[in-house]
């Protein structure tokens, strides 16, 4: 019996040290989970996304009208997920864990869901460009443009097949596609087009045309670069963005289409796309504003008059929309810019041409928010209008109606005109029609890349 029981003891001790080791255990899982509920409960919340260049979701408005609708739940789930605290570290951390599990497919190909791209952030109404000195000046004349509640708008933007658009100056769409990374890290979006989306863009054009009889119209639309990097054996993997460019170019009525897929088609060998970005570059836009000069019939300068400048490992927008893979980021690249000789002095304005301020139409680097904002912030910005006093005395004066590839193309023109005016088509609250008649425009010309007129998320 004795040995019975000396036999029993261990086994006693051995299960209370069970215990005691379940006890700590369970207790330093509900620490550590207590501690990841509290930090993403309480931790600081991210307003903005800048490798998505967007602004997050916002927290709901409680009314009780919204939540008897269930609207109020709806939206702070939304908020909830959409600005979970380290939000692009987390990211970071999944795509290096990824990136690194060795899976290959077809030489390093990949190609990432069905995903939105957003080409600008959404709309930052009253605010001006991020870093832009707050330097207003009143030496310079805000331009006072009329609108009275019935005006007529520059362009009259026909709406979607059977849908009602009340919003003449609202961003139409975005491109409903698939991003490709290629094995170098090139990343680009797959095109998708959308029935009555190149009628819609040539609908656009016509009307500002019918508003403005006198003035000269063209029509640029910037491919993007699954046209010329897409490899052979995934041509059915994309639309032709060269089909939807000649369609819209043939709806057009007195407007003269400029053909700049065929100007960068004859320079594929030269870096005309970011690899990481989805914009063309500087140098790319500078084929296609070369084209446009010709029609234009204005001068235009040789590469060889421009400053050239770099920055360094630059990694643009296709590193988030690629759910930051990590051959994108793995590749950086160099962000180059031309700076077209002379004095060009740069006037911004608020999108309701209001706060006048003068600043370099390129921003210094220490400007930036993000190296990923390169792009749509060191060139001109999308949220305000920018008057460039031009470098030729030949009466001409153009007005650059644009989405975002307009921001690298404006700069080659700085020497054609005598003044430019770049204004972003998704962003301004003003009477365009009346603002080209004040201000003598003799040109008006539209880059508006392919995707600007397709249908989000079909």
């Amino acid at each position: 019996m004795l040995n019975d029981n000396k036999e029993k003891l261990p086994n006693n001790e051995n299960e209370k040290r069970e215990r005691r080791l379940m006890i700590a255990n369970a207790a330093a899982l509900t620490i550590v989970f207590a501690a990841i509920a509290l930090f993403m409960t309480f931790g600081k919340r991210p307003n903005v996304s800048y490798e998505e260049n967007r602004n997050l979701e916002k927290p709901p408005v409680f009314t009780w009208e919204e939540y008897w609708k269930g609207n109020v739940t709806e939206q702070f789930g939304k908020y909830y997920n959409d600005t979970v605290p380290l939000r692009s570290t987390w990211k970071l951390v999944i795509s290096e864990f990824r990136g690194h599990l060795g899976i290959k497919y077809d030489g390093g190909v990949t190609i990432v869901g069905k995903l939105p791209v957003i080409d600008e952030p959404d709309d930052p109404k009253n605010t001006s460009t991020p870093n832009a000195p707050d330097n207003s000046n009143p030496n310079i004349p805000a331009v006072v443009i009329p609108k009275p509640e019935n005006s007529i708008p520059a362009v009259v933007i026909p709406p979607k097949p059977g849908e009602q658009n009340n919003s003449p100056n609202s961003q139409y769409g975005e491109v409903s596609g698939r991003v490709m990374v290629l094995n170098d890290g090139r990343a680009f979006l797959l095109f998708k087009d959308a029935d009555g989306a190149a009628e819609f863009g040539a609908g656009v054009m016509n009307s500002a045309k019918e508003q403005l009889p006198d003035l000269n119209v063209y029509s640029l639309i910037p491919p993007t670069a699954v046209s010329f990097y897409l490899p052979e054996k995934y041509a059915e993997l994309s639309d032709s963005e060269r089909a939807y460019i000649d369609r819209s170019n043939a709806l057009m009525k007195n407007v003269t289409a400029i053909d700049a897929y065929s100007a960068l088609e004859a320079h594929t060998s030269e870096d005309i796309y970011f690899k990481t970005d989805h914009h063309w570059t500087q140098l790319g836009a500078y084929y296609a504003a070369e084209e446009f000069a010709e029609a234009a019939g204005v001068p235009f300068d040789e590469l060889s008059q421009y400053e050239r400048r770099e920055i360094p490992n630059f990694v643009g927008k296709m590193y988030a929309m690629s759910e930051y893979d990590a051959k994108v980021k793995d590749n950086p690249e160099t962000f180059v810019y031309y700076v077209p000789r002379g004095e060009h002095s740069a006037v911004y304005y608020d999108r309701d041409l209001q706060n006048p301020r003068e600043h370099s139409y390129f921003y210094g680097q220490d400007e930036l928010i993000e190296p990923t904002d390169f792009y749509l912030t060191y060139m001109n910005s999308n949220w305000e209008i920018v008057h460039i006093s031009g470098g030729a005395q030949n009466g001409r004066k153009l007005m650059i109606l644009k989405n975002s590839y307009g921001n690298a193309l404006a700069p080659n023109l700085f020497n054609s005109f005598e003044d430019v005016w770049v204004v972003d088509i998704n962003w301004n609250d003003i009477d365009l029609t009346e603002f080209a008649k004040q201000n003598g425009i003799t040109d008006l010309l539209y880059c508006v890349s392919t995707f600007q007129y397709i249908n989000a998320n079909e």
